[in-house]
């Protein structure tokens, strides 16, 4: 959580370093991170990355956030000051594995960054394990055929189940 609200504050800020004093640019960065790391606990889901990722957006520019308004309060900023310093209309959406930022309702959608998240797999007792996408390639290099899904119609990552056959007439099923 701590890396992608880093990615996150550091796209907020760069905006900020251009018409602000640094210091206050990074206080206003530290409080954002302090109010964003409290309010994601209990309300972040690697196993489930697109849960809860409305909670997660933060709306800078013309929306009036309550998150960055206490943040530019605690750090001395006036609200005004961050809004006119973002692109209008700037929605930042920190999640799982992944932090992407729009411009604008019809913007396209861009990613900040992104990392292969650990898939659900099951060894050979059917016991559920989170397990590197690395040793999936490896099953399939080696001629055991994987089942993948990720329950989430255009998710962008993650596993709800999954199933092979090892080529031994083994099948296994884990949720």
């Amino acid at each position: 959580m701590h890396l992608e609200v880093k990615v996150a504050l550091n796209f907020i800020v760069s905006y900020l370093y251009n018409k602000l004093p640094r210091r206050r640019a990074d206080l206003f960065g530290e409080e954002l991170e302090k109010i964003l790391v409290s309010r994601f606990v209990g309300h972040w889901y690697p196993e489930a990355p697109l849960r809860g990722s409305a909670f997660r957006c933060i709306h800078l520019g013309a929306q009036r956030d309550p998150v960055v308004e206490l943040a530019a309060k605690r750090s001395g900023l006036d609200t005004e000051e961050v809004r006119a310093n973002v692109p209008a209309e700037l929605s930042v959406w920190i999640d799982p594995f992944e932090v992407s930022y729009q411009i604008g309702e019809k913007g396209a959608v861009k990613v900040l960054y992104l990392e292969d998240p650990p898939v659900m797999g099951c060894d050979e007792l059917g016991h559920t394990s989170t397990l590197p996408l690395s040793f999936f390639c490896h099953l399939w290099s080696v001629g055991m055929s994987i089942i993948y899904d990720t329950g989430l119609s255009g998710s962008r990552s993650g596993a709800s189940w999954c199933s092979g056959s090892d080529g031994r007439g083994m099948y296994h099923t884990c949720q």
